[in-house]
């Protein structure tokens, strides 16, 4: 468990290298969080996802994580979705949800 938490830490800290350097509301970004350990550092992570001041991240979505699951999370877990996400369970929904136009 070590070592998954060690590289999703790495993968996280990869990604907000990415994401600090793009434009206002100018990324599309998905997730797949199945299987994924919810590490404190995930936890920050989605939580900075939806506060970043003039947050590049324009739409967030996140697979694997939806129902029951999503709600166990939110109440004994703690974690704070981003607003600017919504939830799917299979990659082709996802990808529909972010390139359409609508929220």
């Amino acid at each position: 468990m070590r070592v998954q938490s060690a590289g999703l830490a790495e993968e996280i800290v990869a990604a907000q290298a990415v994401i600090r350097r793009q434009p206002v509301n100018s990324l599309l970004v998905a997730m797949d969080l199945y299987g994924a350990p919810m590490t404190p550092e995930l936890v920050a992570f989605l939580k900075a996802s939806g506060d970043r001041k003039e947050n590049p991240i324009r739409k967030i979505a996140i697979i694997g994580v939806w129902g029951l699951r999503k709600v166990w999370y939110e109440r004994f877990r703690r974690v704070s979705w981003p607003k600017n996400a919504a939830f799917f369970s299979d990659w082709e929904r996802a990808k529909d949800w972010l390139v359409a136009e609508t929220f």
